[in-house]
């Protein structure tokens, strides 16, 4: 067992899981491997069985009592909130005899940080992730109800900042199906779209960062970066990412300005923060935004338009370029824009959506004018 590692213990006193069998679903795993544990805070499953199957070796269960307690007198972390909250784990299983190891071990971290990157993207909760932890030996296998109380409060937050209320992630059985469904559509895209994996790690990230004071500038940067990794090439300019978030973003003339605008100022500061500079109040139509809302803000833009990449990627638009393409299109003809829209906001079949990108794209623009309209992203 590796230092810190935590162990599973006895189940005697956790009447919703029990000891479970060597394998995971009849996998027909070796004995001796090494289970991969990440922890989540604020995550409560009310499924039956009270653990949610991404693959045989990949799963989401309930935190164990004893485990909970264990986990606060080892963790370096200040889990004040842990003892009222849901918690639950990531577990990974590897064959002993091709674990650990240091590209395993990174592959590991990286699936693990894929699941609570498609939690926060399901749903917009607040998912913390405190710590990992290796044990050699079996699995607990779920096999009765575990019960939380949902919370259908809604935040008192202003709009914009969802992503920083307390309340925990549920998902239930009518989840399970949906989870799944999104889960796959990420996986799918990500293997399309390698540049997903560094915008979804930053994105974590930055979302990682919501309880920590004065942690604003580094999320900020954190919410840039995976944009630019989605949404920009090398040789594009900055304004092009504003114009392309937007895109995604708006669905009339009135939301694309506005979120036009607020990247643009957003985009202009991370200059001067990244060189120690506070983060300051945003200004926008002659309204201040109070940093902490603007961050709540750029978390929901990002989260947006990643679902909106998902979708689009899983439309059959499966390369990045295709992908870029086709927002690019939408800034230049207003007839695409409207098409994309209509797409994203489940009006329009994913096959009208690439018979007007395919009609659209094999016109031939006027050649000053095309410059000059392209000229207008820089």
């Amino acid at each position: 067992m590796l230092p810190g590692a935590l162990e599973t213990g006895s189940t005697d006193n956790d009447a919703a899981l029990t000891p479970g069998s060597v394998d995971l679903q009849g996998s027909g795993r070796p004995r001796s491997r090494w289970v991969c544990q990440s922890w989540l805070e604020n995550v409560g499953l009310s499924l039956y069985p009270p653990c949610l199957y991404l693959r045989d070796d990949l799963r989401i269960r309930a935190l164990l009592k004893h485990e909970k307690e264990e986990f606060r007198h080892r963790s370096p972390y200040d889990l004040k909130t842990l003892g009222g909250s849901p918690a639950c784990v990531i577990e990974t299983v590897k064959d002993l005899m091709a674990f650990p190891g240091d590209r395993e071990g990174i592959g590991v971290a990286l699936e693990q940080e894929s699941v609570l990157a498609a939690l926060l993207l399901y749903r917009d909760r607040l998912v913390t992730r405190h710590s990992t932890s290796w044990k050699d030996g079996d699995l607990v296998t779920v096999d009765e109800r575990q019960e939380y109380a949902p919370s259908s409060a809604e935040p008192l937050w202003k709009m914009f900042v969802a992503a920083h209320h307390r309340f925990p992630l549920e998902l239930g059985n009518e989840d399970k199906d949906k989870f799944m469904s999104f889960w796959a559509k990420m996986e799918n895209s990500g293997k399309k779209v390698p540049q997903l994996s560094t915008c979804l790690g930053r994105f974590v990230s930055a979302s990682g960062m919501v309880t920590e004071a004065g942690m604003g500038v580094y999320r900020l940067v954190d919410y840039i970066t995976s944009m630019e990794a989605l949404l920009t090439t090398r040789w594009d300019p900055s304004l092009r990412l504003s114009f392309r978030m937007a895109l995604l973003l708006g669905r009339s003339a009135e939301k694309t300005a506005v979120a036009f605008e607020f990247m643009r100022l957003v985009y202009k500061l991370r200059s001067r923060l990244v060189h120690g500079d506070e983060l300051p109040p945003i200004k926008l139509r002659d309204v201040d935004i109070r940093a902490e809302e603007a961050l709540g803000r750029l978390h929901s833009y990002c989260r947006g338009c990643i679902r909106h990449s998902l979708d689009l990627v899983d439309a059959g638009f499966d390369t990045k370029e295709k992908l870029l393409r086709l927002i690019d299109l939408a800034v230049l003809r207003i007839d695409m824009r409207t098409s994309l829209w209509a797409f994203l906001s489940g009006n329009q079949s994913a096959e009208k959506l690439k018979d007007d990108f395919n009609q659209f794209d094999k016109l031939v623009f006027h050649p000053i004018l095309h410059e000059e309209r392209h000229g207008a992203l820089e």
